[in-house]
């Protein structure tokens, strides 16, 4: 979630299930005839049970459903928000070995929870940050590593991230605020994530469409179209090694949406109204790469557009830069 010299926090949760098969040693004539009378008796794809790589999360206000354990390699995490009434993302942080996700909840977590009450309360300013984050994060926080974040979803819509996942302990968070102020977090919207050795067996994804950003902003190598659409995202390092933009969010646009407004609710660090629900837009999924930039520089995720409309593609950034990109899907 968050953004500090090198640090950032974040959020996630899930179910999961998994397929069983069984290949018989029999003709080849015997085979597909066995086969076409398989294929004949399935059920419909939407009431088949999830594959051992798709991990279903479904988002309450505030809290995840989920398992424990998945396996590890290429996982696709699809988080519903269709039963939630705030605006909710999805993200993962990895737990240096040394430590439990128990310590985790309290020094790293804690020690956020710590610093936003004294945001919040006048206690700390932006320009003291720095030294709040010495004095009430553990040095081994910044060995925590961020491998999802901010695929903001609002009430209603479904999105899916791609990763692929080391085993080890993990934590599931959510990071957008309620109406209070209150971070998801504190009410319950954290908590383990087993990622064990066994690999899923899933692929590296295909993209239907890819985007850049860099220098010359959001750039796209085609139109967007309604249905599901898997994006691969390809991100742009600068002259430190840095990243240019690292993040990425689809918005459906309405007469009402005010792009500058919603650049300013994108600011975690605006007291007032930094990522409080409701969102002044409808979000649809992106991504944020935390600082931290992916391997190869790539990373996936999946929208859904159910119908033609104007839509825009927003990073964050000061408003007066115009951090996004308005099209139309006909």
């Amino acid at each position: 979630m968050l953004s500090i010299t090198s640090s950032r926090s974040i959020g996630l949760f899930l179910i999961l299930a998994f397929p069983a098969f069984l290949l018989g040693c029999e003709s080849a004539d015997d085979r597909a005839a066995g086969n076409a009378v398989e294929t004949a008796q399935q059920p419909p794809a939407d009431e088949r049970a999830p594959e051992k790589h798709v991990v279903e999360v479904n988002a309450f206000d505030h809290a995840f459903s989920a398992p424990t354990e998945i396996p590890s390699g290429w996982i696709t995490f699809r988080l519903n928000n269709e039963r939630a009434e705030e605006i909710h993302e999805l993200s993962l942080a990895r737990i240096p070995k040394a430590h439990s996700y128990q310590t985790y909840r309290e020094e790293v977590i804690g020690g956020w929870e710590t610093i936003w009450d004294g945001l919040r309360a006048g206690e700390i300013g932006l320009d003291e940050l720095d030294a709040a984050v010495g004095e009430h994060l553990p040095e081994w926080a910044f060995d925590v590593e961020y491998v999802n974040a901010r695929n903001l979803l609002s009430p209603g819509r479904t999105g899916e991230s791609i990763l692929q996942l080391e085993p080890g302990t993990y934590a599931m968070e959510c990071w957008v605020k309620n109406a209070a102020g209150d971070i998801h977090i504190s009410h319950g919207m954290i908590r383990e994530l087993t990622v064990t050795d066994e690999d899923s067996g899933a692929s590296k994804p295909q993209a239907d469409l890819t985007l850049r950003l860099g220098s010359d902003g959001i750039v796209s190598d085609g139109p967007l179209g309604t249905g599901t659409t898997t994006i691969g995202l390809m991100l742009e390092a600068d002259e430190d090694d840095g990243i240019v933009h690292g993040d990425v969010h689809l918005l459906r646009m309405t007469d009402e949406t005010d792009l500058a407004e919603v650049a300013r609710w994108m600011d975690w660090y605006d007291v007032e109204r930094g990522l409080r629900a409701p969102a002044p837009a409808d979000f649809l999924g992106g991504y944020n790469a935390y600082g931290s930039m992916p391997p190869d520089g790539r990373a996936w995720f999946t929208v859904t557009i159910d119908e033609p409309g104007q839509y825009a593609w927003i990073i964050e950034g000061d408003p007066e830069d115009e951090p996004w990109k308005v099209f139309a899907v006909e």
